[in-house]
């Protein structure tokens, strides 16, 4: 450590001052010529609120400034030579406080403003961890750590029948006292993970084991904490795991897909208009079918695309309301006001937890111009609808790749849909 030094003398002491260029170590040589005795001292300003890279210097000479150590001392270019045998002492930090000082140090060069020491009588254990475990992914080391499920956003387009390896790109943000520090992006990765809907999320879980690796990512884009890009590749179905893991080594994970909105949005209009050449359609089926469009979005976006679906057709002129479940009923008046207003008055319910009823209207009935267009989508556009729920499980045992039509709708039926 280099320290300036004026000197001051007078006839039989010679008084040598001085401090290190951050000004946080000042020292004192007295020296009594008379005597031949002198005394060193060593006073280090505060470090709350200091930069971290400018204290730790001193911090560190006055952790070996005691026995067996020998304080050495020399001009700016000359040798070093031993000054003093240092006497024993017990005032030092802990090693564990010098590590996470270090640790804060070794951040600096990552973060876009300087990094202060905080007051470390109000450090958590888990505060001081999060920081060295920052210090050990910025030099290049895996934090290896468990966790726990999550949910995802809705729309995230996956296999449900397969077991997936995910990588998380997320900010690392480190708390250090009062300031927070933006370090760049990390990876973390999690080897097997299922996914599952609960209380209509879609919640990702540990699969073969909970295993969690973090590494610094400093080539990769921040994200935004609330929108962090998940990439992943099925590496093995759940029912035999370790089915397909193999074929699967090569491959690189890739950013999950969201769901195709319009894709799904066509698809509704589809079911409704085909549907609704055997009888009047209720609202809950499109709800139905919009679930089964989207197995993993929430009630909520269900409904919405459902509500999409229905007021496209509307405004297309495919689709009437009618008060009752016969094709003959007149149609309400101000139609596409009403229409408004019930879709809204749904929305409403479903936001609450509820869904529109099974036997309820009011109704979706072709009009002359649905009828021609919906023929054209169904072959067989004359179904009884006594048939409909045995087409309604093909249909879901197709979707669902499964011989067993009724394993579709058991889920659905777990899941609060078809009740």
């Amino acid at each position: 450590m280099l320290l300036s030094v004026t000197v001051e003398s007078t006839k039989t002491v010679v008084t040598q001052r001085g401090s290190d260029k951050s000004g946080f170590l000042s020292f004192e040589l007295r020296s009594d010529t008379a005597t031949m005795t002198g005394t060193f001292t060593f006073t280090r300003a505060g470090i709350v609120g200091a930069k971290v890279v400018d204290a730790l210097p001193s911090i560190e000479l006055l952790q070996d400034f005691r026995a067996p150590n020998v304080l050495q001392v020399s001009w700016a270019s000359g040798e070093f030579v031993d000054f003093q045998e240092l006497p024993p002492s017990d005032e030092m930090f802990p090693e564990s406080l010098m590590e996470y000082l270090r640790a804060l140090a070794s951040l600096q060069p990552y973060a876009g403003t300087p990094v202060v020491i905080p007051d470390l009588s109000r450090v958590s254990r888990r505060d001081a961890r999060a920081v060295k475990d920052a210090a050990r992914l910025v030099a290049g080391d895996t934090v290896e750590g468990e966790w726990e499920a999550f949910t995802l956003a809705p729309g995230t387009a996956i296999d449900p029948r397969a077991h997936y390896e995910l990588i998380i790109v997320e900010p690392l943000i480190v708390p250090v006292g009062t300031h927070t520090y933006t370090l760049g992006a990390m990876h973390t990765h999690l080897p097997s993970v299922r996914f599952v809907v609960d209380d209509e999320r879609l919640r990702a879980q540990p699969f073969l084991n909970d295993t969690m690796r973090r590494t610094f990512a400093p080539g990769e884009p921040v994200p935004k904490r609330s929108h962090r890009p998940v990439k992943g590749r099925p590496v093995g179905f759940i029912d035999h795991p370790e089915a397909s893991a193999a074929s699967a080594e090569a491959e690189e994970p890739e950013t999950l897909p969201e769901r195709d909105s319009v894709a799904v949005h066509a698809a509704l209009r589809t079911r409704v208009l085909v549907d609704a050449l055997a009888e009047p359609v209720s609202l809950r089926l499109a709800l139905w079918h919009a679930v089964d469009e989207s197995p993993f979005a929430t009630r909520q976006q269900a409904w919405a695309d459902a509500a999409t679906a229905v007021r496209s057709l509307a405004a297309d002129g495919l689709i009437t309301l009618t008060d009752e479940t016969t094709g003959d009923a007149p149609p309400l008046a101000d139609e596409q006001e009403h229409l408004n207003a019930v879709l809204d008055t749904v929305t409403a319910e479903v936001e609450q937890g509820g869904r529109p009823a099974w036997t309820e209207g009011p109704w979706l009935t072709l009009t002359a111009n649905g009828q021609q267009a919906a023929s054209q989508l169904a072959p067989h556009p004359e179904r009884p609808a006594t048939r409909r729920r045995r087409r309604l499980h093909a249909a879901a045992a197709g979707r669902s790749a499964r011989s067993d039509s009724s394993e579709r709708v058991d889920e659905i039926l777990a899941n609060e849909v078809w009740k």
